[in-house]
């Protein structure tokens, strides 16, 4: 799953964004981990290690992985680049096909994260299967 992940967003070569991911708490954009802060209000920069770049209730600027804010932003980009109204079967003996399916399964895990009520992979996906039922 790691690989799939740089090869869909090479922000998530970072050791904070590792499959599976397993902490106890999300960290808020006023925090500082390992040195870093959570949040560095800028324009874009090109890719910075260990964060990703959008807008979210801090502001414009750089979202470090430890956020909860940082994965809806990817999500929302890698949303972006799910080209809708093609059809994936008919790429699927292609090598575009196959890095389409795990931009796919990727953007799956990004936005459990997202949603997820603490950074731990496990949790994020049973939380995603619960609200799912709720909703049938």
């Amino acid at each position: 799953m790691d690989v799939k992940m740089k090869n869909s967003a090479p922000e998530l070569e970072s050791k904070y964004a590792r499959f599976p991911m397993k902490s106890e708490r999300w960290r808020a954009t006023d925090e500082v981990i390992d040195g870093q802060p959570c949040f560095i209000p800028q324009a874009y920069k090109g890719v910075k290690n260990n964060y990703i770049w959008g807008n979210r209730r801090a502001g414009k600027g750089f979202y470090h992985l430890v956020t909860r804010e940082s994965y809806g932003i990817l999500f929302d980009r890698l949303t972006d680049e799910i080209p809708y109204g093609g059809c994936l079967s008919c790429w699927m003996d292609d090598k575009t096909g196959k890095q389409m399916v795990d931009l796919i399964e990727v953007r799956e895990l990004v936005l459990h994260r997202s949603k997820a009520s603490i950074p731990d992979d496990d949790v994020a996906k049973k939380e995603a299967k619960k609200a799912a039922a709720k909703k049938k």
